[in-house]
């Protein structure tokens, strides 16, 4: 009897020590480019002529990096940056941009050589 006790205390005490007690994460770490949260770009509805985007912007991490994109129907769009106000045009546009490498929103204009990187501070959509 004692050893019919002691051998299924040995078996519940391995039982036991076999079971997780947290969930695993992968391991993989979240890179930086992916990170970026929405508020790192203030909307602008202050400014005489700005009205609110149509939609809330939308976030798309699908890709290996996350991507903003923001609807305006409007005369246009007024990005600014730590250097200079940016209008983009049409009448109806969409504007994306790119979390980059350190954690911040970025423009790429890449039509010219070398590239022109834009860290992105303030949006509005001006009627």
């Amino acid at each position: 009897m004692q050893l019919a006790l002691l051998l299924l205390a040995s078996v519940t005490t391995l039982t036991l020590a076999c079971i997780p007690t947290k969930t695993p994460s992968s391991g993989i770490p979240v890179p930086a480019c992916k990170k970026c949260a929405k508020s790192l770009i203030a909307i602008d509805t202050t400014t005489a002529g700005t009205k609110p985007f149509d939609a809330e912007p939308t976030l798309d991490t699908s890709g290996a990096c996350s991507k903003i994109t923001y609807l305006c129907t409007g005369k246009w769009v007024a990005i600014n940056t730590d250097e200079e106000t940016i209008f983009d045009s049409p009448t109806f546009t969409a504007v994306s941009f790119t979390c980059n490498d350190g954690g911040v929103w970025q423009d790429v204009d890449d039509s010219v050589t070398p590239p022109i990187i834009t860290i992105i501070n303030t949006i509005g959509c001006v009627m």
